[in-house]
């Protein structure tokens, strides 16, 4: 009578095979997952800049466009209603606050953590899902998280919005 099923030697050639495999496929996992991390800030950048664009316009038709936030010289108020929000501008562009980002991206808080500091140079700092800072809700840590897009305004320059994409930790 026959035998039917593997010998020991197979098995173990198998096994070591699979290990094998696990041992290279593991790591370009690993990196898959940063490189969707990378491509989800940068989606979001995108997004950001383009929403911004179209906010600078829309301010632009309106004269708000050369105006400073909270600057009280101002004679009109520096904002616009969005989607039925109330956005703060900031020389046209959206002030760098989380509820105005937030506002004009109109992003699920699920997949998106949004924070900010305060103030005319208010940074907002925008973690994804998968981020090691997305349950984060102090600003520091998500610096220190080294994985995050933050938006707002350089003191040197501080007309035009600048956009910071950190993805060292990701």
């Amino acid at each position: 009578m026959k035998q039917k099923g593997f010998t020991l030697i197979e098995l173990v050639i198998v096994i070591i095979i699979v290990g094998i495999l696990a041992v290279i496929a593991i790591p370009k996992f690993v990196n898959l997952q940063k490189d969707a991390r990378i491509a989800d800030l940068k989606g979001i950048e995108a997004s950001l800049k383009s929403a911004n664009s179209l906010v600078y316009n829309k301010a632009s038709l309106k004269g708000l466009a050369g105006l400073e936030y909270g600057n009280y010289h101002n004679d009109y108020d520096n904002w616009l209603i969005i989607d039925g929000k109330k956005i703060s501008l900031h020389y046209g562009y959206v002030l760098g606050t989380a509820w105005n980002v937030g506002g004009i991206l109109n992003v699920s808080k699920k997949d998106w953590n949004i924070r900010s500091t305060g103030g005319v140079f208010a940074t907002a700092y925008l973690t994804p899902k998968s981020a090691p800072a997305f349950e984060s809700t102090n600003v520091s840590d998500i610096e220190a998280s080294q994985c995050y897009l933050a938006y707002g305004f350089n003191k040197m320059n501080f007309e035009v919005p600048v956009y910071s994409l950190v993805t060292n930790g990701c």
